[in-house]
């Protein structure tokens, strides 16, 4: 660490020092690996070597007197590739052939924790930041990945951009940038902050993105646009996976997937309701046809038979999706275009919303009106969900604001959720009904807590321009949105990510004022889980959750 001594491993399975004012060799080689030596790192006081080698173990050496400390660490089931101590001093990851991360205890050479996982591939580099708990590895599977060293956990999706082996990481000194080498000869900047955000695009269609859903497991995200296509992303990878779905002539204005997640529904300007076979992406059977206008809105029953269609020619259809044809007659009632759709839980009821202001609850087995429309929206009415539970509806509307229901009564539940400056275009609740998401034309997403009414943090912002579309995994821990901004994001709500790298930038927990300024609504917690809460913050403040 002063620059005085340079270590060196070779083929041979030595260790060598030199002594850079003179270039002598400093001692003896350090002997006792039996294979290649693949890495060295100093310790940041300076007295101790770590050495990695082929042989799939590590050694420390005592570097005064080049005598080694203690038994060699042994666990990798394969070559060791790298080593890197910790800024403290008190950590030593190692990286390996048999693709995972190794952290061991400095001072007792046990490991510690169980191996980091996730690598499809050898590791071959490890780096550690600027703190003591944020940890980089590179893989040959062409991806960087960043990890909280105190969970175990990654930090985000793996970093993509190298078409090859990343061979190499290293942070910059404050810890904001990461550089990555690849044998595709490319080097690599990535903003840390950025790398770990609460949000990443899914790029790929040509023009505005209206609609997302997720399939019953959250693996696979579909999303629609103008440009007429469908397309399906692989949640894990951000990567699209296959050819788009195509078939439709006109803008993809809705998709949903089927409960058993086999059938994909899209709903278009061209009037028609399109089915594809989810794993051949082939289209199952013909069009549905007999909207005589855009669809603008689809949902699957729950049992899956039943497919509800919405549309600009103020009707909504029921379809047999064995048969693929209509169930019963067009319900009629709307005074205008119906925008959204969507089942109760158990199926027996049908909620519509669109231009006319009101919300409609049908029963779906007789085709009848169930009560009054559910009014107070003082604009169209974009989009509608029922909670889990099925107690609660939630409308959202032209007038920028969330109105509730119970379902039971038709009353309006509390005072309209308001905080978005544009139409509400997009509501979905959370599978345990807790919170309330919504997607507006102000270009952000809002979360609530769906039982008080209060705003859950800050505005989520990212895109920029309309948001469509806001829906959840089923347990809740990822949401997706659509804009017209031609892109699909997909979110952390909770902000794991986010108060995680707010620790490992800043190195502290954020003061009283800090936070409230920065998460208004939620509940102070410390992000630096190890370290006291910040100024006028509560002493007894709990530790950040890194997963919901």
């Amino acid at each position: 660490p002063d620059g005085e001594l340079l270590a060196a491993g070779g083929e041979d399975g030595t260790v060598r020092l030199w002594e850079v004012a003179s270039g002598r060799p400093r001692g003896a080689p350090l002997t006792g690996h039996g294979n290649t030596v693949s890495g060295v790192a100093f310790s940041p006081d300076g007295q101790l070597l770590a050495t990695s080698s082929w042989d799939t173990t590590v050694r420390l050496w005592d570097v005064a007197t080049g005598r080694q400390r203690g038994d060699p660490l042994a666990g990798h089931a394969a070559e060791v590739s790298g080593v890197a101590f910790s800024p403290d001093g008190q950590l030593l990851a190692t990286s390996s052939w048999d693709t995972t991360v190794r952290l061991w205890d400095v001072a007792t050479g046990r490991q510690r924790g169980d191996p980091l996982t996730g690598h499809a591939g050898a590791v071959s580099a490890v780096a550690f930041g600027a703190g003591t708990s944020l940890l980089a590895t590179a893989s040959e599977d062409a991806t960087v990945r960043l990890w909280d060293v105190v969970t175990g956990r990654p930090l985000g999706p793996p970093l993509r951009g190298h078409t090859n082996t990343v061979s190499a990481v290293a942070f910059q000194e404050d810890g904001k940038r990461l550089a990555s080498v690849g044998m595709d000869r490319t080097v690599r900047l990535w903003e840390v902050a950025e790398t770990t955000s609460i949000s990443r695009p899914l790029i790929g269609h040509e023009d505005e993105v209206y609609t997302a859903a997720f399939d019953r497991n959250g693996r696979l995200l579909a999303t629609g646009g103008r440009d007429q296509t469908v397309r399906l992303w692989d949640v894990a990878t951000g990567r699209q996976q296959g050819p788009p779905l195509t078939g439709h002539v006109g803008a993809v204005h809705a998709v949903a997937f089927s409960p058993d997640g086999r059938l994909l529904a899209g709903g278009g300007g061209d009037a028609r309701v399109q089915l594809w076979d989810v794993g051949t992406g082939q289209q199952h059977g013909p069009a549905l046809m007999g909207h005589s206008a855009e669809v603008s809105g689809l949902a699957f029953s729950p049992n899956g038979q039943l497919l509800a269609t919405s549309s600009r020619d103020r009707t909504v259809r029921l379809w047999d999706v064995i048969r693929g044809q209509q169930h019963g007659v067009p319900l009629t009632g709307h005074q205008s275009a119906v925008y959204a759709v969507a089942f109760s839980p158990d199926g027996r009821l049908l909620a519509t919303a669109g231009r006319d202001r009101t919300v409609r609850l049908w029963d779906v087995a007789t085709g009848k009106v169930v009560r009054d429309p559910l009014r107070g929206h003082d604009g169209t009415v974009f989009a509608v969900a029922f909670s889990p539970d099925g107690r609660l509806l939630a409308g959202g509307g032209g007038d920028a604001t969330v109105r509730l229901w119970d379902v039971g009564t038709g009353e309006q539940r509390g005072t309209p959720l308001t905080g978005h400056t544009s139409a509400v275009l997009g509501v979905t609740f959370s599978g345990d009904g807790r919170v309330l998401a919504t997607a507006s034309g102000d270009r952000t997403v809002r979360l609530w807590d769906a039982t008080t009414g209060r705003r859950l943090g800050p505005p989520l912002a990212g895109h920029t321009d309309n948001v469509y579309e806001v829906t959840f995994t089923s347990d809740g821990r990822q949401m997706a949105t659509a804009s017209s901004d031609s892109t699909a994001r997909l979110w952390d709500p909770y902000f794991s990510s986010w108060v995680s790298v707010g620790c490992h930038l800043v190195n502290r927990n954020l003061s009283r004022a800090e936070w409230d300024r920065l998460v208004p609504g939620l509940e102070y917690v410390r992000t630096c889980p190890d370290l006291p809460a910040g100024p006028e913050a509560p002493a007894d403040a709990p530790a950040a959750r890194y997963a919901k």
